[in-house]
């Protein structure tokens, strides 16, 4: 019977679901378990008949191709008991597989960047970060900033930056497939001048002084920083 093992990405984790039991899960995400937080560990042939057969042999002999952790509870299993009816069963408890709904498609495939790691950075106050996302280095002022792991596709991970502009209650969001280089400044009510990243021509338009996505950038920011005895920091 062909069997896939589903279990949670640590870093999509964000509501501590992990080895949490299904009632819990259910109460906490609109009573359902949500499938785009898991990914998919293991699919192979194996003769066995039950979910409990799975639990043993994915605690005491791992299958070939097998990428995750022992098997315990909050992992999905799905048995295909013929090519249109696939199964899916909830590891409870080391005693209990209910059946649940599960939206396999939604589920991520073995993740390519995968490193276990659940990270979160927050920062609340009154400050300036710069940040390139690849279509040039913004200067944001805001009030508050939180960096995580996202899911940037079906196989692989990224990172979301959600900010609030200072003075606004609207949340904003980007995603970027690598870790962003983003640097926070301490400058409360001064901002960074225009002048340190751009120029003005003779016909009046601004243009980058280092080119819109150079390092550059950052290191004038940093210089300007320490000219004028601002703190600064990378997340």
């Amino acid at each position: 019977m062909k069997i896939t093992v589903y279990q949670i990405v640590p870093e999509l984790d964000n509501d501590h679901l992990m080895f949490r039991g299904l009632s819990f899960i259910k109460t906490a995400n609109d009573h359902k378990v949500p499938a785009e937080i898991y990914e998919a560990v293991y699919s192979g042939e194996l003769e066995i008949s039950s979910p409990d057969d799975a639990f043993v042999i994915f605690n005491t002999a791992f299958p070939d191709g097998y990428k995750g952790r022992s098997m315990s509870v909050s992992d999905v299993v799905e048995m295909a008991h013929s090519s249109d009816d696939s199964r899916f069963y909830f590891c409870d408890s080391p005693c209990g597989f209910p059946e649940i709904e599960f939206e396999k498609a939604h589920a991520m495939l073995p993740i390519v960047n995968h490193d276990f790691q659940r990270e979160e950075t927050i920062h609340c106050g009154n400050f300036q970060v710069a940040v390139c996302d690849g279509l040039g280095t913004q200067i944001l002022w805001c009030s508050k900033i939180v960096l995580t792991r996202c899911r940037y596709s079906q196989c692989q991970l990224g990172y979301k930056l959600t900010y609030w502009n200072f003075g606004e209650d609207r949340k904003r969001e980007k995603e970027f497939p690598d870790r962003p280089k983003i640097l926070l400044t301490h400058t409360g009510f001064c901002a960074i001048p225009d002048s340190v990243l751009y120029e003005h021509t003779e016909d009046g338009l601004r243009k980058t002084k280092y080119g819109s996505c150079s390092d550059e950038n950052f290191t004038a920011i940093e210089t300007w920083c320490r000219e004028h005895h601002i703190e600064y920091r990378y997340l």
